[in-house]
């Protein structure tokens, strides 16, 4: 380890945000499968990005946990090494499911982006015609729309006595009137 000019620590063999000072956020890798996977070419995509890499873990299993991607033991020790390398996004090297994302996000209290989030923000970045900006937004919204599920239920009403739930009379107000 070495300091980088932030006066940080810095590990030389990821590549830290020294090449790109204008790198703000700084991400921690991830990966799981079968066999050791390659993370070079998710560090190159974040530098693209203007992403600074802090960190990487992988764990080796037959199939990704559906609901967490990593295990337990594993989602632990990645909450440490998020802290220690000081990182504020993690990047994951598959395509994550939504519920994955959400449960990582949940334990980690960071956000979590997937190997297609990070490739639309580059295509995002380097669009230049008016229909390739419309291209890529289509294609984020489509991407972020499984994601939304749930976002603004506490906008809602009331349940009323068919409504299930509490047996509550009337339509009651939703949050938004009150």
């Amino acid at each position: 380890m070495t300091k980088g000019r932030n006066g940080r620590r810095a590990d030389s063999r990821y590549g830290e945000g020294i090449q790109n000072p204008r790198a703000r956020q700084r991400a921690f890798c991830i990966a799981a499968g079968p066999e050791e996977p390659d993370l070079t070419e998710l560090r190159e995509l974040l530098r693209t990005a203007g992403v600074a890499v802090a960190g990487e873990l992988v764990q080796r299993r037959s199939t990704p946990d559906p609901d967490r991607y990593l295990g337990k033991g594993k989602l632990v020790e990645l909450k440490q090494a998020v802290k220690e390398a000081d990182a504020n996004v993690v990047a994951c090297d598959d395509e994550l499911a939504p519920r994955q994302e959400r449960n990582i996000e949940e334990v980690l209290g960071l956000p979590v982006v997937d190997r297609t989030a990070i490739i639309l923000d580059i295509f995002a970045d380097h669009a230049n015609s008016a229909e390739g900006k419309l291209q890529v937004e289509l294609a984020q919204l489509e991407y972020n729309l499984a994601r939304m599920r749930g976002l603004w239920t506490h906008l809602e009403r009331l349940g009323g006595a068919t409504g299930g739930g509490l047996a509550t009379r009337g339509p009651g107000e939703t949050q938004i009137e009150t």
